[in-house]
């Protein structure tokens, strides 16, 4: 994980880079750079931790266990507790700094 920014992402959308994001109250404020590292990828509806290189995944491991940023049904970003890909507990909205993959405008 880069720099001690937590990398969390949703579903994959193609063409739009995941970038590190800001976020204020579980809505993203601003995104910068594409982003390298790992990250927490939604994949075939199963989270897992992927390699990310200029802000395209390259491979995904097995389902992932520990804490990601999720977007609700609300439209607000939410950390969550996940245990085998699937996740068990949310709570927020987030404030932070997390890398996920921005949506289609």
């Amino acid at each position: 994980m880069g720099a001690g920014i937590p990398a969390y992402a949703e579903d994959i959308l193609r063409n739009v880079p995941i970038r590190t994001c800001h976020f204020s109250l579980g809505q993203p404020v601003f995104c910068q750079q594409p982003y390298s590292g790992q990250a927490v990828i939604k994949q075939s509806g199963v989270f897992r931790v992927c390699k990310i290189s200029l802000g395209a995944v390259s491979f995904c491991q097995a389902p992932y266990t520990g804490r990601s940023l999720t977007k609700m049904q609300s439209g607000l970003y939410e950390q969550c507790d996940m245990t085998l890909g699937q996740i068990r507990f949310c709570y927020g909205p987030y404030t932070g700094k997390a890398v996920l993959q921005p949506e289609l405008q």
